[in-house]
């Protein structure tokens, strides 16, 4: 399988300074992308490994719905929340840090704009598929689908 490892990134978030002492455990140890299946050049799993022993295996589609950016979390007029659907097949084209406090994730569906704080990649992993069935309850009740529309 081919990977493309960050330790650089999380390297420089582990010595970084400035970091406030509670979140020292939350601090990557690594962050591994790993590569989807060919010709595809770009990735489809994100790892993360905590100092604190934890280690979490992202999807891109998880991570892409649970996007933190104001434009993935807004509600409806009706004050329900916005759902994104049809990402199943969205790939991770690329990761850079942000400050000593996270990462931007770029898709190749071009969003770009969520900071993925390590804290709250840290509450991802651990809650990840109580929100994955959030995601797909919700999606069944609104008539969406993980999967993207056909184009006509």
């Amino acid at each position: 399988m081919v990977m493309r490892s960050l330790r650089a990134v999380a390297a420089a978030t582990v010595h970084g300074a400035g970091l406030v002492r509670w979140t020292h455990s939350l601090r990557p140890l690594n962050i591994t992308l790993h590569r989807a299946p060919p010709p595809s050049p770009s990735y489809k799993v994100l790892e993360v490994e905590y100092a604190n022993g934890d280690k979490f295996l992202f999807s891109a589609e998880f991570l892409r719905v649970r996007s933190p950016s104001a434009d993935s979390t807004r509600s409806t007029a009706s004050g329900s929340s916005r759902v994104i659907s049809g990402r199943r097949h969205v790939h991770i084209l690329d990761i850079e840090a942000v400050g000593n406090y996270g990462i931007r994730i770029k898709y190749d569906d071009t969003h770009d704009t969520g900071i993925y704080t390590w804290k709250y990649l840290h509450e991802l992993g651990r809650k990840k598929f109580y929100y994955m069935r959030a995601y797909i309850k919700v999606l069944r009740e609104q008539g969406l689908t993980r999967n993207p529309r056909r184009k006509k």
